[in-house]
């Protein structure tokens, strides 16, 4: 069931017997009007459901057009009672602006002449008294009012515009005085020969990876780095795994292994290179037959292995 959307109120529909809902208006001014009076943070009304809705408890009977069976507001009306706000929150209540009054004292005189009776000679001079005794505004004292409330805002307008002057000058000194530093700092020029794309050495290449990629979580490497990097880890694969993880942002192992690809290794001679020696070897005379191989050793770890793709294990073959 649909609610009402004003804070403080546990008005349902179906509910409460003798209570309407309405809608908020159309009108961008007059909906304005109703989210102020109503005070509720943060609150945007939904046209497309129910849940943005008012009940009558929150308008006065002068709100409603007199004289129908439904409850129909009347253009301009705004919510104005809210029994359950904290006093912080009940919007103020505008008083009717004072109407202007001209009193002609001429066609008072004239009437006051034509009539003959006591009484009605005192009333006139009562409310002589009274008209003369009463302020009246006038349309110069508005003028006046409105031209001195109009430049004061002006003289606020200004005094607002001057202190974000003085924040931006402020902030403007501080970026210079910056960039001066900068500009005379020495590592800060050493910085910017790296960064720039004139320099392609390997120094500089692998110095301007580690700059760019510190601190990121999916780092991207040159080409050039990543061959340093190898080599580096093939050299001495304690000494990388310690700069790596102590000193410098550089390339995982596992970003190697990927770049090198992997390599098999079977024992005896593989089947491509008999058939290559056999080939060649057919096309040779007797005397060119003679040769010798060269076969390069290689230190191999005793474990075993299993290969996902082809199922099968690798390691401790034993040679019959």
């Amino acid at each position: 069931m649909p609610n009402c959307c004003v804070p403080f109120c546990t008005n349902e529909r179906g509910k409460t017997k003798g209570i309407s809902f309405h809608e908020f208006p159309v009108d961008e001014d007059l909906k304005d009007k109703w989210l102020k009076a109503i005070s509720r943070d943060k609150f945007v009304p939904n046209s497309y459901s129910d849940s943005s809705l008012v009940c009558s408890e929150h308008f006065t009977i002068s709100d409603y057009t007199p004289n129908l069976k439904r409850k129909v507001l009347k253009r301009g009306s705004v919510p104005s009672k809210f029994p359950n706000y904290p006093a912080h929150k009940v919007p103020p209540v505008l008083k009717p602006r004072r109407s202007i009054v001209r009193h002609n004292l001429e066609e008072n005189t004239k009437k006051h002449k034509r009539s003959n009776s006591p009484q009605e000679e005192e009333d006139f001079i009562a409310d002589t008294t009274e008209y003369k005794s009463t302020d009246v505004q006038t349309d110069e004292d508005f003028d006046s009012k409105f031209k001195s409330l109009e430049k004061e805002n002006r003289a606020l307008k200004t005094k607002n515009l001057n202190h974000k002057l003085a924040r931006v000058d402020q902030n403007l000194r501080k970026l210079s005085d910056r960039a001066e530093y900068l500009e005379n700092n020495e590592y800060h020029t050493n910085l910017e020969s790296i960064l720039s794309e004139e320099n392609h050495s390997k120094k500089t290449i692998l110095l301007h990876d580690i700059i760019v990629n510190y601190n990121k979580k999916t780092p991207r490497w040159s080409e050039e780095t990543v061959k340093q990097c190898v080599i580096w880890q093939y050299c001495s694969p304690k000494g990388y795994k310690y700069a790596r993880e102590y000193i410098l942002t550089l390339p995982s192992t596992r970003t190697l292994s990927r770049f090198v690809g992997d390599v098999s290794l079977e024992t005896g001679v593989a089947l491509l290179i008999k058939s290559r020696l056999t080939a060649e070897a057919s096309s040779l005379k007797k005397a060119e037959l003679l040769c010798s191989l060269v076969v390069d050793e290689m230190s191999i770890k005793q474990q075993l292995q299993y290969d996902n793709k082809l199922d099968s294990f690798f390691g401790n073959v034993i040679i019959s």
